[in-house]
């Protein structure tokens, strides 16, 4: 990274006894005990992984706790969603994922210099539930492959032309399938000109779709279960809407990637990206949990070509400045800046 020297932990560096969930488990140790053997002038850990960290150990080095979508927020969606009878957790959950690690996560963020978060909702959350220090709360995006940026904007689909809609993503509850598929039924059945394409679902769900879905829409629904990730600007080169209902997120990147392969977004409200986006000019941002925002939404697109092509150009735009360079540089001001603030001076960041 721009010359900086950078070592990656991961379960790969544990001792062989160590695997599965135990690994998981165990690597809060594993870290402590690397860095009090080596030394850094940055510590960028996930989530809870820092909680065994001794902070009056590191007095020259920065302890920077960093979340991919903050797990006390999940927590309290899932446990609603099962309230709901939407899902069933199992008992084991409040052993663990329900409740240690939510103190594993609480007490890292607590021992760190420097607290990033990939949007708002998590960032405050965090401050209001689980005492973070405002002053060292910042909010940071993911950001795209250099194989992302620039690519060509395909054929404008004008009316009396087929609309296709493009899912990606894993079939799971939390990315609201069931109010898409819901929307889907009515507008394959509405629309002969609608096709839609799913991707990414994982091995075996193209069938559960291909059921919920029924009758509508048959021979206009594509379905590719699995795929290597720098396939995904071929197989969305035909499609021209990426619909993105998701319930829970910290940033998600299929729609970052989507709008910088020339796909109008159509997204709930929930992560990152869209606290970043200008509603109904680079995207269209809708309730969560709502299957007839979804429905009107894609017919708004599917009657209105000119808007359709606006968010097209105007999303693909936006997702430039998304680049990880850019982004990487942003980050390295930000540890320069903390460092400064814990009156350490060094040159790792300039």
């Amino acid at each position: 990274m721009q010359g900086h020297d950078v070592r990656v932990l991961s379960f790969d560096d544990m001792p062989r006894r160590f695997h599965g969930k135990l690994a998981q488990v165990v690597f809060p140790w594993f870290v402590a005990d690397h860095v009090r053997r080596t030394r850094y002038d940055v510590m960028d850990l996930s989530s809870g992984d820092g909680w065994r960290l001794k902070p009056g150990n590191f007095s020259q080095s920065l302890i920077v706790f960093r979340s991919h979508g903050l797990e006390h927020v999940s927590a309290e969606q899932r446990r609603e969603a099962a309230l709901q009878d939407e899902i069933q957790l199992s008992w084991k959950y409040p052993l663990y994922h329900g409740g240690w690690r939510l103190q594993e996560v609480a007490q890292s963020m607590r021992k760190s210099d420097l607290c990033l978060f990939l949007n708002k909702k998590d960032h405050d959350f965090a401050i209001a539930r689980l005492s973070a220090e405002p002053s060292r709360c910042e909010i940071v995006p993911n950001g795209l492959p250099s194989s992302f940026l620039h690519l060509p904007l395909s054929d404008e689909p004008v009316a009396g032309t087929p609309l296709r809609i493009a899912m990606v993503g894993g079939y799971l509850q939390r990315k609201g399938f069931s109010y898409a598929l819901e929307a889907f039924r009515r507008l394959l059945a509405r629309y002969s000109l609608l096709e839609v394409g799913f991707f990414g679902i994982g091995q075996g769900n193209a069938a559960l779709i291909e059921k919920e879905l029924g009758n509508a829409g048959l021979g206009r629904v594509n379905y590719v279960e699995n795929y290597s990730h720098e396939e995904l600007p071929k197989l969305l080169g035909r499609y021209h809407v990426l619909l993105f209902p998701s319930l829970s997120e910290g940033f998600a990147m299929a729609p970052l990637e989507s709008m910088a392969c020339g796909l109008a977004l159509i997204t709930t409200s929930v992560g990152g990206l869209p606290e970043q986006l200008r509603n109904g000019h680079q995207a269209l941002i809708i309730p969560s949990a709502n299957t007839v925002s979804i429905e009107q939404s894609i017919e708004t697109l599917f009657n209105d070509r000119s808007l359709l092509q606006r968010l097209r150009k105007a999303g693909q735009v936006r997702a430039q400045k998304f680049s990880w360079e850019s982004i990487a540089s942003d980050q390295l001001a930000l540890y320069a800046e903390y460092l400064e603030k814990k009156g350490v001076l060094i040159a790792c960041c300039n």
